[in-house]
């Protein structure tokens, strides 16, 4: 890792039965991009399942998973993933954070949710790479997502990766049994991987108040809140490397995005 500026990595976590999907386009995605994580200082991870009204951080030392999502087959919930936090780290991260006017609480007794665990397991199988744990800010305005994500890019020139796990299209209406992609999830996907090559900044903040496609992907925004935070915590130096992976269930996009120092 060249002058310290640790890469960000974004992830579609899918459903959880993505957690069995170990042969799948996106698992193998996901294991190319972990490469970039095994040297860093620590991982800052972001997943919507872990909401809060302000912004909270994990301060751990040990980091417990949690199966939360019911009516899956039993191997699903005898799956697990080791990882160590770092307190000090954590209060790092927090300090930091708090230091651009957000408002920060810290915690040791969250639990790492599915959102971070299973993309988790294919990214760094086995690691002892320290993991932040922070919660979706549920309360936040775009604005403050977008502070978040400025200060996270401020963060990986300290050697922290950035980890945002959640979903390109994410509206459970539109799911069934089909081989066949919805239109307007790819018309989306397409769009942001061009926002993201181009850095459009202004472009992509008025797609995402305005456009229709997202308004149907997301019907709720916290699954796209990661794309968004992560769209401002890449940095102008970075190289982007998009990983395309096949729309499953009609309308689940499963695309990750690795954006990285060019060496």
């Amino acid at each position: 890792m060249k002058a310290s500026i640790a890469p960000l990595i974004y992830v579609s976590h899918g459903a959880p039965t993505f957690a069995l999907d170990n042969t799948s386009i996106a698992a193998s995605n996901l294991k190319e991009q972990g490469k970039a994580l095994r040297n860093v200082k620590a991982i800052i991870a972001m997943s919507p399942h872990f909401a809060t009204s302000s912004l909270t951080v994990n301060t751990t030392q040990k980091h417990r998973i949690v199966h939360d999502f019911y009516g899956f087959a039993k191997p699903l919930y005898e799956l697990t993933y080791e990882a160590a936090g770092h307190p000090t780290f954590a209060e790092e991260v927090a300090r930091k954070i708090s230091a651009s006017s957000l408002p920060v609480t810290t915690t040791s007794q969250a639990h790492m949710d599915h959102g971070i665990w299973i993309p988790m397991r294919y990214l760094l199988p086995t690691s002892d790479v320290p993991l932040i744990q922070i919660s979706y800010p549920a309360n936040w305005t775009l604005e403050q997502l977008e502070t978040l994500g400025q200060c996270l890019a401020c963060l990986r020139l300290e050697g922290y990766a950035v980890l945002m796990s959640g979903g390109i299209s994410h509206n459970f209406a539109d799911l069934k049994t089909s081989t066949e992609p919805a239109t307007y999830v790819n018309r989306l996907r397409e769009t942001l991987f061009d926002y993201v090559k181009n850095k459009d900044t202004e472009g992509f903040k008025q797609y995402v108040r305005n456009n229709p496609d997202v308004k149907r992907a997301h019907p709720s925004f916290e699954h796209f809140a990661p794309f968004y935070v992560a769209y401002f915590a890449a940095r102008p130096e970075d190289l982007v490397e998009i990983f395309e992976a096949p729309i499953e269930l009609h309308a689940l996009a499963m695309d990750s995005i690795t954006w990285k120092f060019a060496e």
